[in-house]
């Protein structure tokens, strides 16, 4: 494992799609301030250094919950698919218990890239508010610790599931574009509103959808953290996820 974990890790290095990734991610966390900074009248108008009305819980929200963490399931799909796409997988599984290991060490790649985009992310949107002006509020330790918890547990969530489609398709195409619907929430938001009368004399079920991965990432956002329901949801989808994708390594046909 440790050895796939290296050469996943060399790739993510090497590989033009991180560097693509990392770029777009810098110009989508500068875009919101950059675009207040130039068409508001002042940046003390997002928040006044005497009475500041941004905090930095709500800062670093605005930041990830832009689409740097959508797109890193995205990348997680790419990345993985592309093994399958060159073949070259078949040599990575040449020895005895070598697809469990390809499948934990693929999990703890997605970890890596997740933190990754979490604390680069959170980097540069502390440089690029603190640098145009901006007036942001302390926010508490426990606030911001809660705040990267849940981040992370629902960022990983839907790269598991990204990886997971890239498992069990073998097809970059398809396992990115189903993970554009899953990240997006656009398939969550279909079953929340097909599935509300069938859930309906099932309030667990009920509060589980309509406070599940989508509906926490647009809380986070705004710099929102969900309650302890929400914290086990994405907990439970990255323990589900990551079974799954063992699973299916595991019983998965390679192609020659």
């Amino acid at each position: 494992m440790l050895s796939m974990l290296r050469s996943n890790l060399y790739r993510l290095v090497k590989t033009r799609l991180t560097w693509v990734y990392v770029i777009v991610c810098g110009l989508i966390i500068c875009w919101d301030p950059l675009v207040w900074f130039f068409t508001a009248s002042s940046p003390a108008s997002y928040g006044d250094p005497l009475n500041p009305t941004m905090t930095a819980v709500q800062m670093y929200g605005k930041a990830l919950g832009s689409g740097v963490l959508f797109l890193a399931s995205v990348y997680c799909a790419v990345f993985f698919a592309a093994d399958f796409e060159t073949k070259s997988i078949k040599n990575v599984l040449q020895a005895k218990g070598g697809r469990v290991s390809y499948a934990l060490a693929a999990v703890a790649t997605v970890l890596v890239v997740q933190v990754g985009a979490i604390v680069a992310g959170s980097v540069v949107a502390t440089v690029v508010y603190q640098a145009l002006g901006f007036a942001i509020a302390e926010s508490s330790a426990v606030d911001l610790a809660l705040l990267f918890c849940q981040f992370l547990l629902v960022s990983t969530a839907y790269s598991l599931i990204a990886v997971l489609l890239a498992f069990a398709t073998g097809n970059e195409t398809l396992a990115t574009v189903v993970t554009l619907a899953v990240s997006s929430g656009l398939l969550e938001s279909f079953l929340r509103v097909g599935l509300a009368n069938v859930f309906a004399d099932f309030p667990p079920l009920r509060d589980c959808l309509d406070g599940y991965l989508a509906v926490q990432m647009n809380l986070l956002s705004k710099g929102t953290v969900s309650d302890a329901g929400g914290f086990a949801a994405a907990a439970a989808t990255c323990a589900v996820a990551l079974g799954l994708c063992v699973l299916v390594m595991k019983k998965r046909e390679l192609a020659k």
